[in-house]
């Protein structure tokens, strides 16, 4: 049987194999996509677009293969020459192209043709850190959006922050911000925003850049989905909040002990329980007591009783 399975699959693997050397030899070219630019058309959206090779032959099947490299890498094709992608891109953003090409069940591409964003400008240690948003929902589906954040490490003191934020087409500014004690931004608050609570896992784009006198503030961007937003947050405050509750109770329970030790109040509210009662002793507690006096009393009369037998005795004698 195995030899038998290596007699078929041998010549198909060599068939394929040759398959793609026989389409080039038959003067079949694969040609890259020509005209490839990358266009930041939004906060942390870039489209991506390419135009087909105009000496490509029009009677194949055409598919184009995208890869995103940074920041977060990426495969996917297409039959479009264009693509539009939501990521961070104050790292940069680096993607590639190339053309694949469909010709009697075998496939051939050409080589890539790649193109590239630059990380934003900025000097390091600048950009915020620990950035924070969640999302309140109001009891008539509106929402607010407040977000935190602490200064670079080397931001210079008359750093002022400004935060936005998108959600689908509609990009915002913050209105009112919280400051720290240089007075630099370092929160935010949106009352009302565009926000659509009944939405399932829409994206909420943060970006937040600055200026200084001093320095070049590099921007930070930052992607919530909106379901999940501050979940981690709930968590961590709900676990300092179970904490919280136990050692305060502990307190409580040893500086209450300590007060009653101090002022007697355990006997006082907790007095000692007397001794139950036993009726089986003192029963025979009492019986004893009745037996002895019976006894001595019987003891007695026989005393006198032979004291009387004696003097009679002695009067008998006499006579």
């Amino acid at each position: 049987i195995i030899i038998m399975v290596n007699i078929i699959l041998v010549p198909l693997w060599t068939a394929m194999a040759i398959q793609p050397n026989l389409l080039q030899a038959k003067g079949i070219q694969v040609l890259p996509p020509v005209n490839f630019t990358l266009t930041v058309t939004a906060l942390a959206e870039v489209l991506l677009h390419w135009k087909p090779n105009p000496d490509q032959h029009q009677n194949y099947t055409v598919i184009y293969e995208v890869e995103i490299i940074t920041p977060v890498q990426e495969e996917y094709n297409t039959k479009h020459t264009h693509s539009t992608r939501t990521v961070v891109l104050h790292d940069g953003f680096c993607a590639q192209v190339r053309t694949r090409l469909s010709y009697n069940n075998s496939q051939i591409e050409s080589e890539w043709v790649t193109e590239e964003l630059p990380a934003l400008a900025g000097d390091a240690g600048t950009s915020v850190t620990n950035l924070f948003c969640i999302v309140y929902t109001a009891s008539y589906n509106t929402a607010s959006l407040h977000c935190s954040w602490l200064a670079g490490e080397h931001a210079p003191t008359d750093t002022v922050y400004f935060l936005f934020y998108r959600y689908n087409n509609y990009t915002e500014q913050c209105p009112d911000y919280l400051k720290d004690k240089w007075q630099r931004n370092v929160g935010c608050r949106f009352s009302k925003t565009y926000i659509d609570p009944k939405q399932i896992d829409t994206l909420i784009i943060i970006h937040v850049n600055g200026s200084s006198k001093h320095a070049a503030i590099k921007p930070l961007e930052q992607l919530f989905n909106q379901n999940t937003i501050g979940e981690e947050q709930k968590e961590n405050q709900v676990g300092w909040v179970l904490i919280l509750v136990t050692v305060t109770m502990c307190f409580i329970t040893l500086l209450i002990a300590m007060a009653c030790k101090m002022c007697h109040l355990w006997s006082r509210l907790f007095p000692p329980i007397p001794t139950p009662k036993n009726n089986l002793k003192d029963l025979a507690r009492t019986y004893t007591s009745e037996t002895e006096t019976e006894v001595g009393s019987y003891i007695d009369d026989l005393g006198s009783y032979n004291e009387d037998l004696y003097c009679e005795v002695l009067e008998d004698s006499v006579i």
